[in-house]
């Protein structure tokens, strides 16, 4: 059994790690939403391609999330072999 000022010092530095891990998602939602609104010099952002043209980023996002999970299994697939 842990004593009682340990027990407290891991759930104070816990609370903290939550706070951070807190503050730097907050800090990345905020940049995707920076990076996405941003205006070109043709007045134009990234959200506004989106918009205008959705089924072309599916197929995009799509296509790269297939090739990963093929990469992935090939890659479980090897370390099972080679074990």
């Amino acid at each position: 059994m842990m004593p009682l000022a340990q027990s407290l010092k891991r759930i104070k530095k816990n609370k903290t790690m939550g706070y951070i891990k807190t503050f730097v998602l907050g800090i990345a939602t905020a940049y995707g939403i920076y990076y996405l609104t941003k205006k070109r010099p043709d007045g134009t952002s990234l959200l506004d391609d989106i918009k205008d043209n959705p089924s072309l980023f599916l197929n995009i996002a799509k296509n790269f999330a297939e090739d990963e999970a093929v990469d992935i299994l090939k890659r479980t697939i090897a370390r099972k072999v080679l074990f």
